[in-house]
């Protein structure tokens, strides 16, 4: 707790010219303070948002941080405080390209050339005991753009847990962007309970890895979902998004688009990684038992102002 507390009073000894307005702009240095809320599902918290940096049509480095109270979140759902620190550099190129009302996001590559893309550092710190690195890679062509999150991505040893990897495609017209994006969580999956299971007749390529004994190893999300944005002056803006939480979502993406490869021969993946089986009715792995059921798919929703990102 006083870790956080002394991150937020750093940032706001950086940028104490914006306590009187929302935003600041001299030259190319820009900057934003607001409040940010999110109503929904699994999600509701509410708190504020600080950003900072230097802008060019050609680049930018951008710096922003969000203290929440989390009223329900991924996971566990426990209400506790919760921060969001965020490190961008992006590089533009190619001929210019008008983008209309810039969103201050650094998950994002918003600059006016055609071509665009970049890196994002994020670190998570929170009461509930699921604080990690995690980083990005921002993509944009022409109104497209392209974000993968990962915690192997970032800098060190990834783990795999938790904020575990993240996707979105957007496509900007003016003031309105709108977005589909991909979200997954789940539980830790290094603890004296967990173990590969290799001898297996439920159908996984190499074998599963059982965590459920682990923190939080019964939780799991695999949402999709689709987004719009729409920003306002000083860099404001507020979101929409409905979609699914599903654990078919999760192990598609999860176990059998990358980790996997099923699309290429088997000798060709050295890596083996195991499955992450999909959760059943009561948080349990699910093994195709009788009587099994995997977990009823839910419905996600957002109402949110400020919230730009994923997690």
């Amino acid at each position: 707790m006083l870790k956080i507390l002394r991150i937020g009073f750093l940032l706001l000894c950086f940028i104490p010219r914006l306590q009187a307005q929302p935003l600041l702009t001299g030259g190319d240095w820009i900057g934003r303070i607001g409040g940010t809320l999110q109503l929904g599902s699994p999600v509701n918290r509410a708190g504020l948002v600080l950003s900072f940096g230097y802008q060019s049509d050609q680049g930018e480095a951008l710096l922003e941080w969000r203290g929440y109270y989390n009223f329900s979140t991924f996971g566990p759902s426990q209400k506790g405080l919760e921060q969001h620190l965020q490190a961008a550099v992006h590089v533009g190129f190619g001929p210019p390209l008008s983008s209309g009302e810039r969103l201050f996001a650094p998950q994002y590559a918003y600059l006016p050339r055609h071509y665009a893309f970049g890196y994002v550092a994020h670190w998570y710190l929170d009461q509930q005991q699921t604080a990690q690195w995690s980083g990005s890679f921002a993509l944009k062509t022409g109104r497209l753009r392209i974000a993968l999150e990962n915690d192997a991505f970032a800098f060190g040893k990834p783990h795999d847990r938790f904020r575990t990897g993240a996707w979105s495609i957007a496509y900007q017209q003016g003031f309105n962007t709108w977005e589909l994006q991909n979200l997954l969580w789940h539980g830790e999956k290094r603890c004296p309970g967990a173990c590969n299971v290799r001898d297996t007749d439920y159908p996984c390529r190499f074998g599963y890895r059982r965590f459920d004994a682990c923190l939080y190893g019964q939780y799991s999300h695999g949402i999709l979902k689709a987004r719009w944005h729409r920003r306002f002056p000083y860099h404001q803006s507020t979101q929409v998004g409905l979609g699914l939480d599903a654990e078919q979502i999760r192990n598609f993406f999860q176990n059998r688009l990358v980790p996997h490869l099923w699309f290429f021969p088997k000798s060709w993946n050295k890596a083996r990684n195991p499955h992450y089986l999909m959760l059943d009715a009561e948080g349990m792995p699910y093994l195709a038992l009788p009587g099994q059921l995997i977990r009823p798919v839910r419905w996600v929703w957002e109402l949110g102002w400020n919230g730009e990102g994923g997690y």
